[in-house]
């Protein structure tokens, strides 16, 4: 079964962080990382509402 995302109860596992690597582009520049580390911000937040 595929990873399914639940927004309301995802957290980013750095914190403040997620905030300004998605600014610089590592979202899509590191994707696994981001996942593993900055899913909220990455894939429910978006980087581009930022």
């Amino acid at each position: 079964m595929p990873y399914q995302m639940d927004c309301e109860k995802e957290i980013d596992e750095k914190g403040a962080l997620c905030k300004e690597w998605a600014e610089s582009g590592l979202c899509s520049l590191h994707r696994p990382t981001m996942f593993l580390f900055c899913r909220k911000t990455c894939l429910c937040d978006g980087p581009s509402r930022r």
